[in-house]
């Protein structure tokens, strides 16, 4: 078990890219699942992306998925199919997959009579399975970001899969957790194979190279360096928004990879800026037109990762739906809704759950 724990910002998702890529390179198996705010109460949500690419389900993306109510005849032939040759003995166990995936199979025989607990158990036991399988063809990887807000099904999973599951690696990303905090992560905490990685500001040094990074600069003005270093102390994501908010104030003014400040602003001490990360983005978001602004609280309704069909789709304002692509380019632009994929899956993503929780 690994626990990558830090604040909101701190560079938890970044970490876990890497990690990614590094799992990618050696023809690792992985599988990522999250939890969210608005979903926090839903049984096995952060499992539910897991166990769509597990069944190779991966032609939808993650916020077409969300959306999903119900698979279609073709989706749900291909999952029992794959169960069937899968997990042999556990197919009697089929319509339990409902509480995971929208497959609305109707209850057999067994199951009809199952409730409450053996419910439960039963409905564990199917997904081991299915895990186990799949780690004992090749070693797998498990990564739950945002386990800050799973659901306590999900959190008994986790603690199951470290405990049946072999070979495999589970990875639980999470902010600092407060009373009453799960008993299952204090069992993989304290588990004496755990591997805590605790993460914390960055040294003034490496917050300006970031900041520059960004940016797209060599350098950075005192003025704003000290501004950046006394306001976000080495907040990674912090640090950027704050160097966004200039730049989108004008306050800022980038040419040719030069860094100056705006004559108008020789003394930004004196000004009333932002405190917080979520004040920051705030400002930012203020300062977008109405169009734009619109756009960013439909896609949040969609999820962190949003496909350009799926906003399209339900947007309310028909009349604004043919110049998406131009808002989206300003938001990609802006660092709030980074490009996720190109064209023919074209998809978005909140540059941090942040900016999306704020819609």
């Amino acid at each position: 078990v690994v626990i990558i724990e830090g604040e909101a910002g701190i560079g938890k998702s970044r970490l876990v890219e890497e990690l990614q890529r590094q799992a990618q390179v050696m023809n690792v198996t992985t599988f990522l699942g999250a939890g969210d705010a608005i979903e926090k109460n839903t049984s096995y949500h952060a499992w539910r992306a897991i166990f769509w690419s597990l069944f190779g389900l991966d032609h939808l993306s993650e916020s077409e998925l969300l959306t999903v109510s119900r698979l279609s005849a073709a989706q749900q032939s291909h999952v029992l199919a794959r169960l069937a040759n899968t997990v042999s003995g556990l197919e009697r166990l089929t319509p339990l997959l409902n509480a995971v995936l929208p497959l609305d199979l109707p209850d057999n025989k067994l199951t009809t009579q199952m409730s409450g607990e053996v419910r439960a158990d039963n409905t564990r036991d199917l997904l081991l399975g299915l895990l186990q399988a799949q780690a004992g063809r090749e070693p797998l990887l498990l990564i739950l970001e945002d386990a800050h807000w799973l659901d306590s099904v999900s959190w008994a999973l986790a603690r199951l899969a470290y405990r049946d599951v072999s070979p495999l690696l589970l990875v639980l990303v999470t902010r600092p957790l407060h009373d009453p905090i799960p008993s299952e992560y204090t069992y993989l905490h304290q588990m004496p194979e755990s591997r805590y990685i605790p993460l914390t500001n960055l040294p003034p040094k490496e917050t300006l190279q970031l900041v520059c990074q960004r940016l797209g600069v060599k350098a950075l003005p005192e003025a704003v360096s000290s501004l950046l270093l006394d306001k976000a102390e080495g907040h990674p994501f912090f640090s950027e928004e704050l160097a966004h908010a200039l730049r989108d104030a004008g306050l800022l003014e980038i040419r040719d990879g030069v860094c100056r400040l705006n004559p108008v602003a020789s003394d930004l001490n004196s000004l009333d800026f932002p405190n917080t990360i979520e004040s920051v983005i705030t400002s930012r978001i203020d300062r977008l037109e109405p169009q734009q602004q619109l756009t960013l609280k439909v896609a949040s309704v969609i999820g962190r990762v949003f496909a350009f069909q799926t906003l399209k789709a339900i947007h309310p304002i028909e009349k604004d739906r043919p110049y998406l692509p131009t808002y989206l380019d300003s938001l990609e632009q802006l660092d709030l809704t980074p490009l996720e994929a190109p064209e023919p899956e074209l998809s978005y993503i909140f540059k941090h759950i942040i900016t999306r929780l704020l819609h």
